[in-house]
Order: C-alpha cells, then structure tokens, then sequence
C-alpha cells in the first residue's frame, strides 16, 4: 500500500520534468511566486523529511529504552530489596511494619515501581543507620552490588523518564504532521501549476501536448506502466542509477530494488526512487548486483526489466 506522500512526490518529479524542459521561466501565483526551483526544492524536502521523521522516532525509541531499562531496575530491586530486608530482620523487628506497607504494593507499572520504591528506600536507609551504629559498625547494607543511594537515583529519575517519552512521542507527532502538511502543500501546488501552465499555452503546442506526462486524478485508470532503468553507472563504491524517460505512469509507489549477488536470495533491498536519478551505496569493492524498479497501484504491480552492475 502507498505512503501518503508517494503519489505526490511522484507527480511532483513529473511536473518539474516538463516544466524543467519546455518552460523553466515560467512561475505561478502571486501572494506567493511559485518558481521552477522553489518547486523542485519543496519536492525533494518530502523524502528529507522522512529523514527527520526518523530522527525523531529514533529518539522516541531511545527515551523509551531508558525507562523501561530504569522500570526493570526499579521493578526487580523493589522486590529484592524487600527480600534482603526482610531477612535481615528479627521477627519482631517494628520495622516489619514499614516493610509491610512496601509489600502491599506490586511494582507491575510505571507509577507503582515509584510509589513501592519510595516506600522501600526509607526501611533501607534506616536499616543502613542502625547497622552504622552497631558495635562493632557493620557496612550498609546492599542488595547484590546495588547501594541505597543508586537505587534512590533510579527511582527519583523514573517520572522524568516516563515524561520524556511523552514528550518525544509529542514531538514525533508534530513531525509528523508537518510534514504531512508539506505534501499536501506540495500536490495543491502540483495540481495549481497544471492548470496554470494548461491555460497558459495554447492546444496544439509542445508546452500544452507534455502536459501528458504529468499524472491527474483524470488519468488515474488508465494502466500502471513500468518504469524501466536506462542506465547503471558504477562510480567508485557507489551506483549511479538514471531510467527512461515516462515510465512508471499512474503508479502510486515507486522504488528501486537491489540484490548483491552472493549475498541476498532475493531483492532485499529498496529505496524510493528519484526520477531525475539517484545514485545508490556503497557497495563492496567487486560485487555484482541486480536492479529492479517495482511501480505499484492498489492491488497492481508492474517490474521493470532486471539490469546489472559490477561495481568497483
């Protein structure tokens, strides 16, 4: 199934194509002038802003990686560390009672490790005060290698974790939606500059007749045709990839395929692909690999034709 942005991207490098080749002077709008190069720009930043999409969710999984690492520290000494008290408890210790209160609370949430571990920590300390004034002193006490003070530490930052992740899944959404308010600001312009440059040239000339090579919501039924590769050109680790000019029409979703042979059974690899080329890497110095376009539509798909690359 399509991202939301793919069949604007699509249409976006179709309109820059034709407008790159019959008319690049020509601009619309006029709060806002909309030029060749402004629009090609606007058309590159959807797939560099996929890029900080996973920024942000890459920090979103490191601030939920902290706390759920804190939340099992947390969980697991807040149960140990009642163990260890208690065995070193007399029967009839009135400490027992403090202890209690800490038993009454399971440590299977975020909030209740915290609250169980509040409890905990002053039993300990208290624990620990009577052991310093024993005679002679005895050392505080510790459950495995873990000491009051670091347990203490891990419980006071667990609420500033647990708010981190609130607030990087808070960030990821506004990235999120900005860009999905770029795309949309991207297509209003794809399909603006199509009617703009429709009426602006006459039936009958160059400008209007390439105009078909831009896809509409008109021409949406029409078949999905492949796009094939023209070109592969190693350069250095790297593959430079260019493709025929008009392929991949009505398609939704379009990326290049790779396979390295020797390594992958099959074409494991994928990347958007770039109508104006892209280059594709690095590899290892010696490899062959296959290429592959793949153009997709609802329930349809269309290959293009394999081709092959030594690289290095």
């Amino acid at each position: 199934m399509a991202e939301y942005w793919e069949t604007a991207h699509i249409r976006g490098q179709q309109t820059v194509a034709v407008w790159r080749t019959w008319a690049p002077t020509f601009t619309f709008g006029d709060v806002t002038v909309v030029t060749l190069d402004s629009h090609q720009a606007d058309v590159r930043s959807i797939i560099s802003g996929l890029d900080d999409i996973i920024a942000a969710e890459g920090l979103v999984n490191a601030a939920v990686n902290a706390r759920d690492h804190n939340f099992d520290f947390l969980a697991d000494l807040d149960v140990r560390g009642a163990e260890v008290i208690s065995g070193n408890l007399e029967a009839e210790d009135d400490l027992r009672d403090d202890l209690d209160e800490v038993y009454a609370i399971t440590p299977n949430t975020h909030t209740s490790v915290v609250t169980r571990g509040k409890k905990l920590a002053p039993v300990w300390l208290k624990v620990n005060a009577r052991r310093a004034a024993a005679t002679p002193p005895l050392p505080p006490l510790l459950v495995g290698t873990v000491t009051v003070a670091q347990f203490q530490t891990a419980v006071a930052a667990h609420e500033a974790l647990t708010q981190a992740v609130e607030d990087r899944r808070k960030d990821l959404g506004k990235v999120k939606e900005g860009h999905h308010d770029h795309v949309d600001k991207v297509d209003a312009r794809n399909k603006r500059w199509f009617e703009a440059w429709h009426g602006n040239f006459a039936a009958g000339s160059n400008e209007r007749d390439a105009l078909s090579g831009v896809d509409t919501e008109a021409t949406s039924n029409q078949p999905l045709t492949a796009l094939e590769i023209d070109t592969l050109t190693p350069v250095g680790l790297n593959v430079s990839v260019t493709y025929v000019a008009g392929g991949g029409r009505r398609a939704q979703s379009l990326n290049l395929l790779y396979q390295i042979i020797g390594v992958d059974a099959v074409f494991g690899h994928d990347t958007t692909v770039i109508l104006d080329g892209q280059t594709v890497g690095p590899f290892t110095a010696g490899v062959t690999v296959n290429f592959k376009t793949v153009a997709e539509k609802d329930s349809q798909k269309v290959e293009g034709a394999v081709k092959v690359a030594v690289v290095g």
